[in-house]
């Protein structure tokens, strides 16, 4: 029975994988298009229209990755930690930013509502930093490392456009 668990995790890591690296590398070739990463990452292949060069990029950081990983006996689970993390942060942003688009910018079609802009997305960020804050120790460090570099991307390219 040991065995069918470890396949299903292996199994489950590797689709994990190609989803996340189908996903990094359009994100890349959009940010890429946006100017926001090198051009060269905005690029297709001509022929296949798929974007090779952020699926190199992509493929060459989930080795990289996997490789960290494999010298751990908790890879696995550090790994599954880390993406947590992200996808705790990333919602609690998107909540933080529900309030911000219609309760302080008063922005968006339809008429404010502080229970449907206000309180549902508070209470919502709320119940995912008690679950972020449970998450291990490794992942919150990098959480908070990959967070600080965003803050200085963001401000360094703020400051170029001014």
């Amino acid at each position: 029975m040991h065995w069918l668990l470890a396949l299903a995790k292996a199994v489950g890591a590797a689709f994990s994988a190609m989803i996340g690296q189908a996903a990094g590398s359009r994100i890349l070739m959009d940010m890429g298009r946006n100017g926001q990463v090198p051009k060269f990452l905005g690029q297709v292949s001509p022929r296949t229209g798929v974007p090779w060069k952020g699926i190199l990029v992509a493929a060459a950081g989930n080795v990289i990755v996997a490789g960290w990983a494999t010298t751990r006996a908790d890879g696995l689970d550090q790994l599954t930690s880390i993406v947590n993390v992200g996808a705790l942060s990333a919602f609690i942003f998107v909540q933080a930013s529900v309030v911000g688009y219609f309760l302080v910018k008063r922005q968006g079609s339809e008429t404010p509502s502080w229970f449907t802009h206000g309180l549902i997305p508070v209470v919502g960020a709320l119940l995912l930093i008690i679950v972020l804050v449970s998450a291990n120790p490794l992942a919150l460090i990098i959480g908070v490392a990959w967070l600080a570099l965003g803050i200085v991307v963001y401000l360094v390219r703020t400051h170029r456009r001014v």
